[in-house]
């Protein structure tokens, strides 16, 4: 059909705007690029247009800067497009290009960047992106089913394509957002720790598949019926009710340790080490340094585990929707992790200098050196056995 028609078709009768979209259409499928230029007298040879247009094409780099000034030329649209890879078809295009306008000063200038795509081709061959399997999944479908983000960010890079592939359906009427919906595989879900992680991890996914698809795809019911966040909450109620549990069992859990914490600090303000004077009441060892650390200290384990605890009993009272596990929980749960680890080492710190304020007077090293083993041993870990949880939820 593109051949009987072209023959019909008089290009230097196009517009400049439509005959650089009917020349990258050709381009890409193989089809009368270098007659299109030559057929095209204006466009090859009396504008350097032609030559940096179907240039920038094959090679994919944007070596030539636009020379108007809101740099809406033909080869500023087309030079933003990402056409590295180039089949053997367009490489002997390329080859009999450069033969063709070996006159032409430009070309001599960027040789050595013509010949680099001629003598060596990357390994991801692009005809792969229009590759279907039985079920009418592209390439970029399957990387969104199987969460591969660094295939699926590919899709940034490949223009105005990227539409056609986002309103694709498969057998079942699903588009690209339906797939991300789709409950990821057991070994992509393990990826992070905790059902309430994997949850969130989901709704970023889908989330950040949302950004490329238009607002149309949004509304679109799949062979099922379904829109794409209603297929999202079928496929992940399971998953949301798991995440609801390991959420409270991990707030109950944690609030408990410090509830305990809370305890020990508010009885350690009021039973100071060394006692209080009997005549004014005051602490006997108020006068130590080591007795300002142990105050400061024991006060911010008091304070940290209040907080802490309150933190923590927000998770237990929340709604657990869907979207609660999308910033609201694992923020809270940062911030009860935070001020329980804190109070941790406040507590920890308050043992110490009380251990330095009753023993300072004995010579022996050993009694010095048990606070402070006891310090960094315990804060490393807790610090230790928390840390993938801390970067799962942060990351």
């Amino acid at each position: 059909m593109v051949s009987y028609l072209y023959q019909f078709t008089r290009v230097q009768d196009l517009s400049i705007d439509e005959w650089f979209h009917l020349l990258i259409a050709t381009i890409r499928n193989n089809m009368h690029a270098l007659d299109i230029l030559n057929k095209n007298s204006d466009g090859a040879s009396n504008r350097p247009l032609a030559t940096r247009t179907i240039t920038s094409v094959v090679i994919g780099k944007n070596v030539f800067p636009s020379t108007t000034k809101n740099e809406g030329t033909a080869l500023h649209k087309l030079a933003v497009q990402d056409l590295s890879d180039i089949s053997a078809s367009q490489e002997a295009m390329l080859e009999t290009f450069l033969t063709t306008f070996a006159a032409v000063p430009l070309l001599s200038r960027y040789k050595k960047i013509f010949d680099r795509p001629l003598m060596r081709k990357r390994a991801c061959d692009p005809d792969l992106i229009w590759k279907i399997d039985g079920n009418k999944h592209y390439m970029f479908h399957t990387a969104v089913l199987h969460r591969q983000e660094n295939v699926f960010s590919l899709i940034h890079q490949i223009g105005s394509m990227k539409e056609l592939i986002a309103i694709s359906l498969d057998n079942n009427c699903n588009n690209i957002l339906h797939l991300a919906g789709k409950l990821a595989p057991p070994d992509r879900l393990k990826i992070v720790s905790g059902a309430a992680l994997q949850m969130q991890r989901e709704l970023l996914w889908f989330k950040e598949v949302e950004k490329v698809v238009p607002p149309t795809c949004l509304e679109m019911r799949n062979g099922e019926g379904l829109r794409p966040r209603e297929l999202f909450s079928v496929e992940h109620k399971s998953l949301l009710i798991k995440g609801e549990t390991w959420m409270k069992d991990t707030a109950n859990n944690c609030m408990i340790v410090a509830a305990l914490i809370a305890t020990v600090a508010f009885a350690a303000a009021f039973t100071l080490p060394g006692g209080n004077n009997s005549n004014t009441g005051m602490p006997i060892l108020m006068k130590r340094t080591y007795f300002t650390v142990f105050a400061v200290s024991n006060g911010v384990a008091l304070f940290s585990s209040t907080a802490s605890i309150i933190m923590f009993l927000s998770i237990l009272t929340s709604r657990y929707q869907e979207d609660d596990f999308l910033v609201s929980l694992p923020t809270k749960l940062i911030f009860g992790l935070a001020t329980l680890f804190t109070s941790i080492v406040g507590m920890v710190i308050a043992f110490t200098t009380t251990f330095f304020l009753l023993f300072h007077e004995e010579k022996t090293s050993v009694l010095k050196w048990i606070p402070v083993s006891a310090c960094v041993y315990l804060i490393t870990l807790f610090a230790g056995l928390h840390i993938q949880l801390w970067i799962d939820t942060i990351l």
